[in-house]
């Protein structure tokens, strides 16, 4: 399993709840090319990021033609990897380069 680890956690929540965060591991990858979406060469993609150590999540959503690369690039997995860590490397990466993501870095938990 992946894993990004923040260079500084972040505090979320309410002052009375606060969560702090110091890394995340891609829970969840969602995409659909539908024939309609194909067509005009974008797709929809859904990812969800789970802090392992309190549970919170992050859904981040794409609906443009970013979504059909990734996957297409995420397709050609390299010899000695895993399709699951290399989509997940592919997202963490488009998250980093979108500026979805704070600094942080990828490490990989065998």
């Amino acid at each position: 399993m992946i894993t990004f680890t923040l260079t500084a956690p972040v505090t979320l929540g309410s002052m009375s709840s606060p969560i702090t965060v110091a890394s995340l591991q891609l829970t969840s990858v969602a995409y659909s090319s539908t024939p309609p979406l194909a067509q005009i060469g974008t797709g929809t993609l859904s990812v969800t990021l789970t802090d392992p150590v309190s549970g919170y999540q992050e859904t981040i959503n794409y609906s443009d033609a970013s979504a059909l690369a990734l996957w297409s690039a995420a397709a050609a997995v390299p010899a000695g990897q895993s399709l699951g860590d290399t989509i997940a490397q592919a997202v963490f990466a488009k998250l980093i380069a979108d500026g979805k993501l704070p600094a942080g870095t990828l490490s990989t938990a065998n």
